[in-house]
């Protein structure tokens, strides 16, 4: 009698999460001559040499899953037989597997962002939706925007993934921004698409009237009009 031979091979991986792995393999081939007891399951972190027991099971199942693993973290794993006499060699996964959502983050708005309806403390952004949603749905759009003089970024909205369209407003009067909008699914959010710098200020339009207005000396063919300057031009320089 001996200790048995590995398991039969290959380890595969059938399935995995963020926090799962599923494992299948073949029985073993040979037992050494003694009933085997048990397939012993080890794991160990990718970046790491220690191996780590996860389970005993019954020698009648060749599947198992791995559970309470670390998201975003690779793993390595193995298969062991026992018996009576002691425990094989191992049966070990060919390359690291990672413990992940089975999605990736959405690709990124399409640009350009527009930008109209620009007023002294707001305006208005636009954009096409995302075309790569990383498998999982687009469930909104994320935008920041900032001044150009500082350097963070400060969320200004979120809106669902249905709207391409947003009202900027409360922002620092007659302030110069930069803005930039991320797709969101439920792995996280894609990469920034950022806009042209827009100088907030009060929409261009008529002046106030010339008032008050006065008329004098007047004769049988002129007068003299007097008025004074309107508190508000319109945004334009007045022309007579």
């Amino acid at each position: 009698q001996a200790v048995p031979s590995p398991p039969g091979g290959p380890l595969q991986v059938t399935a995995s999460g963020k926090d799962y792995v599923s494992l299948a393999w073949h029985t073993c081939p040979d037992d050494g001559g003694s009933e085997l007891v048990s397939y012993i399951i080890e794991k160990r972190e990718e970046n790491k040499s220690i191996w780590t027991k996860v389970a005993n099971i019954r020698p009648t199942n060749t599947t198992y899953t791995c559970t309470g693993l670390l998201d975003q973290t690779s793993y390595v794993f193995r298969i062991l037989a026992e018996n009576d006499i002691g425990v094989s060699e191992p049966l070990e996964l060919e390359h690291s597997v990672m413990a992940k959502l089975p999605y990736e983050r959405p690709g990124p708005p399409i640009g350009p962002i527009k930008i109209d309806s620009i007023i002294q403390t707001g305006c208005t952004l636009t954009w096409l939706p995302a075309t790569d949603d990383g498998g999982a749905k687009i469930t909104g759009y994320i935008i920041e925007g900032k001044d150009v003089n500082r350097q963070s970024w400060t969320q200004l909205e979120s809106v669902p993934a249905s709207e391409t369209t947003v009202d900027i407003r409360q922002l620092k009067e007659d302030a110069t921004y930069i803005f930039r909008i991320m797709s969101k699914n439920i792995v996280g959010l894609s990469q920034s698409i950022e806009s042209e710098s827009v100088t907030l200020k009060r929409p261009k339009t008529v002046p106030q009237a010339p008032v008050p207005f006065f008329v004098s000396d007047i004769d049988i063919d002129n007068c003299t009009l007097e008025w004074e300057i309107p508190k508000f031009t319109g945004g334009e320089n007045l022309e007579i």
